[in-house]
């Protein structure tokens, strides 16, 4: 059994979410004026324990282990537990969640993954890797098909952005862009369509290699389609591309010159 005597409440709200909350055995109000235009709770028991009503302070705190870390003011709330809200909640100002921590949307705890911060590394997105809840994926849809199931049932080995068009998946999931990287190589890929690079200035720059140049890496199945430029500038020859060319279906690969594909590029 708890009680309190004449505690200042700044807010008509917080009045209504603590009679809502707890069981109220006895409650007397007076009518707020001046200072008080909420109201004054004049005495208030009940049979929950751990709720405090700080006396002569425009705040409420429940549960004994609130720790005011903020500076709280006129109308706060210290939740000392837990707080659960089955349904939609607003916020007028910032929601602040401490770098330790994070936001998880999911049906219990972090099913899906969590937005929280690095310590001197920034913000990050973690999807969680479980097949059948996070899957590993992160999705930009349209705002219209949020609802909407787009098919990226298996979970993906490396953390995966896909961005979709705005065509409602159920018509077509196939119109994604996938960003992520596949612990060897950075890879964009496309569920349809080719990948398209636009814009009046926009190019491909390919690795560039000068000095006294060495091949960037083995060409070998995955290196295949590889463009690197190289200019010797150990000598007076000209600068080149090389490409990494599959020469007889899968047994021999190589460097080749782009400008002529049987000259094979003498500086690797």
């Amino acid at each position: 059994m708890w009680s309190l005597t004449k505690t200042i409440l700044g807010s008509a709200g917080i009045i209504a979410a603590v009679l809502a909350a707890i069981s109220v055995t006895a409650i007397k109000a007076a009518p707020g004026s001046g200072a008080s235009p909420y109201g004054i709770i004049e005495s208030i028991s009940s049979d929950l324990a751990g709720v405090v009503l700080t006396d002569g302070v425009d705040q409420l705190e429940l549960g004994t282990a609130c720790v005011d870390d903020h500076a709280f003011a006129a109308g706060d709330v210290c939740v000392g537990g837990r707080f659960q809200v089955d349904s939609t909640s607003w916020m007028d100002g910032h929601l602040h969640v401490q770098h330790a921590n994070g936001i998880s949307p999911g049906i219990s705890g972090s099913d899906y993954g969590w937005i929280t911060a690095s310590v001197d590394d920034g913000l990050m997105i973690v999807p969680v890797s479980t097949d059948g809840t996070g899957n590993n994926n992160i999705i930009i849809a349209h705002e219209s098909h949020f609802t909407k199931d787009y098919d990226h049932d298996t979970a993906s080995t490396n953390q995966t952005l896909f961005i979709h068009s705005a065509t409602n998946p159920d018509t077509d999931n196939t119109q994604w862009l996938g960003l992520y990287h596949d612990q060897t190589n950075g890879v964009i890929d496309s569920g349809t369509g080719a990948v398209q690079i636009i814009g009046a200035d926009a190019m491909i720059l390919p690795k560039s290699e000068s000095a006294t140049p060495a091949a960037p890496a083995t060409c070998a199945d995955p290196a295949v389609g590889t463009i690197v430029y190289v200019d010797d500038t150990d000598d007076t020859g000209i600068a080149y591309l090389c490409v990494c060319l599959d020469l007889d279906d899968g047994s021999t690969f190589d460097w080749r010159r782009v400008d002529d594909h049987t000259v094979a590029c003498a500086s690797f």
